[in-house]
């Protein structure tokens, strides 16, 4: 006997749905309505590519810093969003309702919400900062011209009341009347961002953070940070050189796994009372750079968990470098499989991070997005005593996943592309008897603790063998490739159980190359496998020995170095 539903129970239904049909058209047509904007991931410092107008009778002191933005206006956005669907923005809170700027005006979007992370929720609102900014070429232009009367520009941003300010929710702000003598002196304001978490820095010789917290989200405030336009914040990449004793230090800082505020400790050995993992790693840091006092610092990858970063990658990529830029050392970066898992891609994270102060970073001239390149692959000599280079220094994009048809998660390989470009460069320069190379996900030959010779005897080693290498299955002749390149030994990441140095015997010619292991230094990351307390590798290169040393340092005895030993010759 065929059942039927009652008519109720259908009526019911149609209505339910033309409800939901009618909400679903609500949003769309107040979706249409709202702001449309540009929405650029921004770490802050506002860009244009077009060469900026600087009138040469006007302001020449000013030409450095032409391109730089100077921020005209300043508004909040307050957003809607519906599980999955394009958030709905208006704006109706800003400093000046018109400009003089608004026709040459662009707008940059500040990408974290300031409320919570769109993520924690289906559906709810968001809060966001945008201000629109022009260039300091464009302003020394209209200034030629006669800026209007009551023209104002912006000296400050605060959580906090500030003296002639206007208020814009919770943020007070300050301007002045466009003076263009002060405007490269940190005057007024060129950019504005927002950090997370009571233990956020900002080492930017021209950003401040406010000492104020905008919100407090449950125990995550966030603070607004400003920079200013400044002639002398324009600073030139730096050379390295070997010191006064002919010997050049490299700290390798692998697997920081820093997130916005202070993480939680995973696995941490030996355990502790609460413990706050971006805290205790950040001080682990520290004290080995004040011990160590490197001429360079280099950072091999997963400095962020870029899944818990999914609002703000920002925030952890400012304290990962900020012992470095703080104490003016050179530091260059790889990057790792969690990096860009967060707010930012690959390509945004190389572009900011190549314009930090002290940064050795470069986004190469063959850096692509896809798997095909990869980026930031770059080369780095380091000049001798007599003003030619003695060290050569390569850094390698590892990648991360490979597609894998089975659908089981496999790490990528170092491509053919990238040893070919390794080799041109190595063709063209100035050829060193020292060389180290870096990456992140360790090679295949990591795995060659038994000799390839006799399968009897076992290869020169040191240190903690404790986790599987999760190297990729496919071998691209990476090893090879290095060792034709001259490079005395590699040293990786990734694996942060593992902080062993291998001489490997694949090749039949001398020197054998080192494989070795930096060994993890962030509590956020994994540890265990019997208790695997956290460390960092240090290299000191001698120049006129022609010696590699390399040693390492643990948490809980920093002033102690242990497994000292040889790698060259």
């Amino acid at each position: 006997m065929a059942a039927y539903l009652p008519r109720k129970v259908i009526r019911n239904a149609v209505l339910l749905v033309n409800v939901v049909f009618l909400l679903l058209l609500c949003y769309l047509l107040f979706w249409l309505g709202s702001d449309v904007l540009q929405r650029e991931q921004h770490g802050g410092g506002a860009k244009i590519t077009r060469k900026p107008v600087m009138p040469p009778e006007l302001a020449p002191e000013l030409a450095p810093i032409a391109e730089e933005s100077l921020v005209v206006n300043l508004g909040k956005l307050h957003c809607f969003h519906l599980w999955g669907l394009p958030e709905a923005c208006w704006a109706f809170q800003r400093v000046f309702r018109r400009t003089a700027f608004d026709m040459v005006a662009q707008r940059t979007w500040v990408p974290k919400n300031l409320i919570v992370s769109r993520a924690a929720s289906r559906f709810g609102r968001s809060e966001y900062l945008y201000y629109d900014w022009i260039t300091v070429g464009q302003l020394a232009e209209m200034s030629q011209e006669g800026l209007p009367p009551g023209s104002r520009g912006i000296v400050d941003i605060s959580a906090r009341k500030l003296e002639n300010s206007v208020s814009v929710g919770r943020l007070y702000v300050a301007t002045e009347p466009w003076d263009l003598a002060q405007v490269g002196r940190g005057r007024y304001v060129s950019a504005v961002t927002a950090l997370f978490g009571e233990d956020c820095v900002e080492p930017r010789i021209n950003w401040r953070r406010d000492d104020t917290p905008y919100r407090n989200n449950g125990g995550m405030p966030v603070y607004v940070d400003v920079a200013r336009a400044q002639v002398n914040s324009v600073q030139e990449k730096p050379r390295l050189r070997v010191d006064p004793d002919g010997k050049f230090k490299v700290v390798q800082l692998a697997d920081l796994h820093l997130v916005p505020g202070k993480g939680e400790c995973r696995d941490e050995f030996p355990p502790t009372e609460n413990c706050e993992a971006d805290v205790k790693t950040m001080k682990f840091v520290n004290d080995v750079l004040d011990i160590e006092r490197p001429d360079m610092v280099v950072y091999t990858g997963d400095q962020i968990t870029g899944d818990l970063c999914d609002n703000d990658a920002e925030t952890p990529l400012l304290k990962a470098f900020a012992p470095a830029i703080q104490r003016r050392i050179p530091f260059a970066v790889i990057w790792g499989n969690h990096d860009d898992a967060g707010s930012l891609n690959r390509l945004q994270l190389s572009q900011y991070v190549e314009a930090l102060p002290f940064s050795l970073f470069k986004i190469g001239p063959r850096d692509t997005m896809d798997r095909s390149f990869g980026m930031g692959n770059y080369v780095h000599q380091v000049l001798g005593e007599n003003g030619h280079p003695e060290i050569t220094f390569y850094f390698v994009d590892t990648h991360s996943y490979a597609p894998n048809p089975r659908g089981r998660r496999v790490y990528d390989w170092v491509k053919e592309e990238q040893w070919q470009y390794f080799e041109d460069c190595h063709a063209k320069l100035e050829h060193t008897e020292l060389s180290l190379a870096f990456l992140h996900i360790p090679l295949p030959e990591y795995l060659d603790v038994k000799s390839k010779k006799d399968p009897q005897k076992y290869n020169q080693f040191l240190g903690t063998f404790r986790e599987g290498v999760t190297a990729p299955r496919h071998n691209s002749g990476g090893a090879e490739r290095l060792a034709r390149l001259g490079v005395s030994a590699v040293t990786a990441g990734h694996d942060h159980c593992n902080d062993y140095c291998l001489q490997t015997d694949f090749r039949d010619i001398d020197p054998k190359i080192w494989m070795c292991y930096g060994g993890a230094a962030g509590e956020g990351g994994y540890g265990g496998y019997g208790g695997t307390e956290r460390r960092i590798r240090i290299f000191e290169i001698d120049t006129r020995e022609k010696r590699i040393e390399t040693w390492k340092r643990l948490n809980s005895s920093p002033n102690d170095k242990f497994d000292a030993h040889l790698i060259y010759p």
